[in-house]
């Protein structure tokens, strides 16, 4: 999943600065509003793409509810709610990248128990509304092992 993440970063980081405070603050900053224009978006890139069929996300009450469930579960914690309050409203880019996985696992949980596979889903619906391609990620390069932790076996 994090490969996957890795080899759109561009993609990624171009969909938050386009949706972020709608695309005009000077101070990016991604919103609850954001994220409906973006299943707006969304919704209208499936229908273009015709390839998603019943899946296709829609902008009705529900899936509203679920992007809004996605991104509220996505925001971390504020260390000093008195002095930071305005951050509660305000997604950063690291958060944002969590609030694409969660609302790909609750938007394509029919399609798919695997993460990684709702997450695919998602990206190459949501990258070409920024004019950029979706990368795949590359398996022929695994290399097998027994343990990406074997330093952290403790006796």
């Amino acid at each position: 999943m994090d490969d996957l993440l890795k080899a759109n970063l561009a993609g990624i980081e171009a969909l938050y600065k386009k949706f972020a405070s709608g695309g005009k603050s000077k101070t990016k900053a991604f919103q609850k509003d954001d994220a409906l224009s973006l299943l707006a978006a969304a919704t209208t890139q499936a229908q273009i793409a015709g390839d998603l069929g019943s899946l296709a996300p829609t902008n009705t009450p529900s899936s509203q509810k679920a992007i809004v469930c996605a991104y509220s579960l996505s925001k971390m914690p504020i260390g000093d709610e008195m002095k930071d309050f305005d951050n509660y409203n305000k997604m950063q880019l690291p958060e944002f990248y969590e609030f694409l996985s969660r609302w790909a696992r609750l938007l394509f949980v029919a399609q798919s128990p695997s993460l990684p596979a709702n997450i695919e889903t998602l990206l190459r619906l949501l990258i070409p509304l920024v004019s950029c391609e979706f990368n795949p990620v590359k398996t022929d390069d695994d290399v097998p092992s027994d343990s990406d932790y074997d330093d952290d076996i403790v006796d």
